[in-house]
């Protein structure tokens, strides 16, 4: 019999800062599409992950496979996709044979939608690793949890899977790419993803979670295990674990710092997690185990704001968790949103003069994006013109006054003379690297 052959896409954006809602295309690796390529792996089949973001416009290998998958939206932007949808179709058209599957936030979002755009194969609903071995495994589509499907002109949709264990997984196929073509400017090259957990037990109105079923956590033994087979099959320097909340369970999150600490593994890693989930003594443990940067979303410096969007944290909780960051010697990355429903010119002023207060290593300021199955969306959003939209119509400020305020705040924040003279004098080269990354996002009108 002969061994099918899969291939797993990841379409390239065009521009490392996509022009509608300035998403960073950076090069980091496909996490999701190399877990499915394990999964599959583990049960015989051969697969091939080919990531155009690396090679531009270069054409899809798509001859010879028996399945292909494409990504719309690989495992880092679960939670903030691409809102340019349609260049994402433009790229994969090609390979819109019957045995082309789409997978990634846009089709859970609108599975409608994004059916009626790629006619053929499928579309897979949330965390794609079970159906897609069961599509491989040749299992009657009626009866693929989360499977989204066109039977003539009608949209058929499978209900929802039960996601499984992290555990129960398989290590993700990084052998399958060339980690040395990924890097991450605010922590390094040789870089990867991996995960300690998916989901988030919060519920802030603006965050998209539709990709993530249910809360679940990742065995502090699988995780060393995921870094060692990484470590000792790639050149690996740096790692991201992409959880939404690192910290957030605490024990957990102990339990897998002792057990990289005991392992002995060295290696620079970066997470993200709540203002309110770290203090003093974990920060220092965390560094430790390797840590490096820590992000934060910090979202408002409005007290008014910050109630709305339901984040359930105070302002002072933020300034104490970045200044104890930096006292345990971490850099901080702190994300800032712009234009909520409502808020004012002088409110988006208290966050920039936040920001400015809070002076983390690094700051990132963004339009906040109306996502469907949010309750920013479900609240504000009067009129459907379609799901990936960049704007809600109880915006207090037009689009162009929010995007003068975006480009305001990055120029205001990195262009403090105290600032670039700590960051040159600590750094030049990474200075560099985020001079350059500070314009191409200033130049995308």
């Amino acid at each position: 019999m002969t061994m099918k052959k899969v291939l797993f896409v990841n379409p390239s954006w065009d521009r490392y800062v996509s022009k509608r809602g300035k998403r960073y295309n950076r090069y980091w690796p496909p996490l999701d599409l190399l877990s499915c390529a394990g999964l599959l792996e583990k049960h015989g089949f051969q697969c091939t992950v080919y990531d155009q973001r690396l090679g531009g416009s270069c054409p899809i290998p798509a001859d010879g496979h028996d399945f292909i998958f494409a990504t719309s939206s690989s495992l880092d932007r679960w939670q903030c996709p691409n809102l340019d949808l349609e260049l994402f179709v433009e790229r994969i058209q090609p390979l819109f044979p019957d045995h082309t599957y789409v997978l990634g936030a846009h089709g859970t979002m609108d599975p409608s939608y994004v059916a009626r755009l790629v006619r053929k194969g499928g579309i897979i609903r949330e965390e794609p690793e079970v159906a897609v071995l069961k599509i491989v495994s040749g299992e009657d589509r009626q009866a693929i949890p989360g499977l989204t499907y066109l039977e003539g002109n009608k949209v058929v949709s499978n209900p929802s899977q039960d996601p499984p264990p992290l555990d129960d997984l398989a290590i993700p196929a990084y052998h399958l790419v060339d980690i040395r073509r990924y890097g991450y400017e605010l922590l390094g090259r040789n870089f990867a993803l991996l995960e300690t957990t998916r989901g988030c037990p919060h519920s802030c109105t603006y965050c998209y979670l539709g990709m993530y079923p249910k809360y679940r956590l990742k065995s502090p033994q699988r995780v060393v295990q995921e870094v060692k087979m990484l470590l000792s099959t790639t050149p690996t320097q740096n790692v991201y674990f992409i959880d939404l909340e690192f910290a957030i369970h605490r024990r957990h999150c102990e339990a897998v710092l002792s057990a990289l600490i005991e392992s002995g593994l060295k290696f620079r890693w970066c997470c993200q997690t709540r203002a309110d989930s770290i203090d003093l003594e974990l920060l220092k443990k965390m560094r430790q185990a390797g840590c490096r940067l820590v992000h934060y979303g910090v979202e408002t410096g409005s007290p008014r704001v910050l109630e709305m969007v339901n984040k359930r944290i105070h302002l002072e909780e933020i300034r104490r968790a970045v200044r104890l960051t930096h006292q345990a010697g971490l850099d901080s990355a702190c994300f800032f949103m712009l234009g909520f429903p409502t808020e004012s010119e002088s409110e988006i002023r208290q966050t920039l003069n936040f920001a400015v207060d809070l002076n983390p290593t690094y700051a990132s300021f963004h339009i906040a994006t109306p996502y469907p199955e949010t309750r920013m969306y479900q609240d504000f959003q009067r009129r459907r013109d379609g799901c990936f939209i960049e704007e809600t119509y109880q915006q207090a400020l037009p689009l162009p006054k929010l995007k003068a305020l975006e480009r305001e705040a990055y120029l205001r924040y990195y262009l403090r003379p105290q600032y670039l003279f700590s960051r040159f004098t600590r750094s030049p080269v990474e200075s560099l690297q985020q001079l350059r990354l500070f314009w191409s996002f200033l130049s995308v009108a």
